[in-house]
């Protein structure tokens, strides 16, 4: 059966969704983060600060852009009264909402008060509960004493975090974005492929000298390859390896490439 062209349809690829619907979705913003509570900046599909609001029933109910574009994809109602929306102009944007929203202040979400996320409270954990050796590691990454038994150097390290326990920028809605793209508390994705760790951008360099998925070449045949993989690579495959004769009173080195030719020529017979 033939499908019936739909002008709605039409209106979605224009606007940039995909039948695969993979469009990037907007940054969830946390209403708890705003200094002043305002639920009807609320967005009722994802319950987030709405983020280029906008309507299209007739009772003027607002939702973020692009969570009522998908909304509308598997029901065409508006989520909060389910009136029937069809068409291109049913659909308009909330400049008033857009601009109240984002004038409005609010704190950025690495900072301590703003439930900090796994990699956070990890960071933020308290220092009596981290164990001798942790304890010990951040001290000494903070240039500080290790001297002291546990309890001394859990108040030490407790006050030199006082420096640096959360994000302290405070902001409009509208200014938030850019500060994302250079908050040192932001979770970013390892930018190695295969890796699935989200550190604090404060915390990626640290992480990429240690990550297993960082490409590194081989010293003996410069093959590149993810780093958890290079030291299996170098003992048992790479043939740019050297290796020494295994056979009694031999002190010969080669590459691996070359055994069976060391071994038919020194030994009578193949490599092993």
């Amino acid at each position: 059966m033939a499908r019936i062209h739909d002008p709605f349809d039409e209106w979605i690829s224009e606007e940039g969704e995909s039948d695969a619907d993979d469009s990037p979705a907007p940054h969830f913003i946390d209403p708890e983060l705003l200094e002043a509570k305002c639920e009807d900046c609320v967005c009722g599909v994802c319950l987030g600060v709405m983020q280029k609001p906008a309507s299209g029933c007739r009772e003027g109910h607002s939702f973020c852009r692009a969570c009522l574009t998908k909304a509308l994809r598997k029901q065409r109602r508006c989520p909060t009264c389910r009136q029937h929306i069809s068409w291109t102009s049913d659909l308009v944007p909330n400049r008033t909402a857009e601009n109240i929203i984002a004038t409005m202040k609010l704190r950025c979400e690495g900072s301590e008060a703003a439930r900090p996320s796994a990699a956070k409270r990890a960071r933020l954990a308290p220092a009596a509960s981290l164990t001798a050796e942790a304890l010990k590691n951040d001290l000494q990454q903070r240039g500080l004493a290790t001297s002291g038994n546990k309890p001394e150097q859990a108040a030490r390290l407790e006050e030199d975090r006082k420096k640096d326990a959360g994000c302290r920028w405070r902001g409009r809605v509208g200014e938030l974005s850019a500060h994302r793209d250079e908050c040192a508390w932001e979770e970013v994705k390892c930018p190695h492929k295969g890796c699935m760790e989200s550190p604090l951008r404060m915390d990626l360099p640290e992480h990429e000298a240690i990550c297993g998925h960082r490409q590194v070449a081989c010293s003996y045949c410069f093959r590149c390859m993810a780093r958890h993989s290079l030291v299996a690579h170098q003992r048992g495959g790479c043939v740019y390896g050297q290796v020494a004769c295994p056979c009694p009173g031999c002190d010969a080195l080669f590459f691996r490439k070359d055994i069976d030719a060391h071994f038919k020529a020194n030994h009578s017979g193949p490599g092993r």
